[in-house]
């Protein structure tokens, strides 16, 4: 009896330490969750809804689009324009901006083709034009969005005067890194002038008015 009553006090002294030995180790993984850093966001606007009052005009430039054609800010004119600057791989911002532009553009009806909807890479050493043509027909916006990649030096000089900022974080073991990218969509009227801004997640209703009153005033 006395063999079987130390073996009993054995057993619950080893599960007493498991116990403590659990407990220590969620504790750790607990703080080091509480601790760790917040992870990337989007530069959000501080408002849905800026008017740039004067219009502000947009400087020149050449970029490649997803064909592989030189494409330059100049083939803008003449129609109002919706950029936002994001980059293919990323996981949700940007494919959700893009089909949002696709539903806006549909929304337009016949006044569909009188909008230019342009996405600006800011990861131009991945983004190759056929990989965001790759992207664009994942997506399905292929025939809705003009797509646009090129050097980020010059991507971020492009974006300067939109205040456009992007940071890449830190590779993992594959060298796979996302973006942490300005979230916002720049309009432009049909003199390539900056004229609006909107914060990512504006209601659709809100940016086809906003359209729908530019082309009726021929802006």
């Amino acid at each position: 009896m006395p063999a079987k009553s130390s073996s009993n006090v054995l057993l619950f002294a080893v599960v007493a330490v498991l116990i403590v030995a659990i407990a220590a180790v969620a504790g750790f993984i607990l703080l080091r969750e509480l601790n760790a850093p917040p992870p990337p966001t989007p530069f959000l606007a501080a408002s849905d809804v800026v008017v740039i009052d004067p219009p502000q005009p947009t400087d020149d430039w050449t970029l490649t689009d997803s064909s592989g054609q030189p494409f330059s800010a100049a083939q803008l004119n003449g129609k109002p324009s919706v950029l936002f600057f994001g980059f293919a791989n990323c996981p949700d911002i940007c494919p959700l901006t893009l089909r949002e532009f696709q539903r806006v553009r549909r929304a337009l009806g016949d006044d569909a083709d009188r909008v230019n909807f342009v996405f600006i890479s800011v990861d131009g050493n991945r983004d190759t034009p056929e990989f965001l043509r790759f992207r664009l027909e994942q997506l399905g916006v292929t025939e809705d969005i003009i797509a646009l990649t090129g050097d980020p030096d010059l991507v971020r000089q492009i974006g300067r005067p939109f205040s456009v900022d992007f940071v890449y974080s830190a590779p993992n073991e594959s060298g796979f890194y996302l973006v942490d990218h300005t979230a916002s969509y720049f309009v432009l009227d049909s003199q390539r002038r900056w004229v609006q801004r909107f914060a990512f997640g504006t209601d659709r209703v809100t940016i086809l008015e906003a359209l729908q009153a530019m082309l009726a005033t021929g802006a």
